[in-house]
């Protein structure tokens, strides 16, 4: 089991046990990493083989959550920041993710900065699903297409469903039980 914990600095106080203490299977934990912290921008600002602290900025709120437990339990985490990291800085990431957002959203906010850069965070998060699928050990391109249309809320489910079910792709498991589609864009 990996501990997750951390506290919230919002407006200059500072929230301890925010969210409280909790313990996570890994495909939990790797899912609240990798979905909800580097899939909202987070970064990583220590790291260690039991260990990883990250910190996500949502507009005046900065979250600190660490994540921790023992080495061959926090193996998918690592992989997943690294597979993460290495996607976020290959080139012409930046320069794909704003034209992606673009496409999204619409000519109307090429010429807004701000707007892009405020809403950056969220398409950083596409790297947040593959780098994820990767670190667990998922390589079959069809298996990580399925994860991009996962909603964010069953993707650990499905991922530990299938961990009980091998025999069936991954694939071929989110189409079975039918998993509804995700309707954001953005992660």
């Amino acid at each position: 089991m990996i501990g997750v914990h951390g506290y919230r600095i919002n407006s200059g106080h500072r929230y301890d046990d925010y969210p409280p203490y909790r313990e996570d299977s890994v495909v939990g934990a790797l899912g609240s990493l990798m979905l909800f912290e580097i899939g909202y921008g987070g970064k990583v600002v220590a790291i260690n083989q039991t260990k990883i602290i990250t910190e996500t900025r949502i507009f005046s709120c900065v979250d600190t959550m660490i994540f921790e437990g023992e080495e061959r339990e926090m193996e998918p985490l690592l992989r997943g920041v690294y597979y993460a990291v290495q996607a976020q800085h290959e080139e012409g990431f930046t320069d794909s993710s704003v034209d992606y957002q673009i496409r999204l959203l619409g000519e109307e906010i090429k010429g807004v900065p701000f707007y892009v850069a405020m809403t950056y965070p969220f398409v950083v998060g596409r790297v947040a699903r593959p780098a994820m699928m990767l670190a667990l050990g998922y390589a079959e391109e069809e298996d990580i297409r399925a994860a991009m249309h996962l909603r964010t809320e069953d993707m650990v489910p499905a991922l530990e469903l299938h961990r009980d079910n091998p025999e069936i792709s991954f694939r071929d498991l989110v189409d079975v039980y039918g998993f509804p589609p995700r309707k954001n864009a953005f992660i």
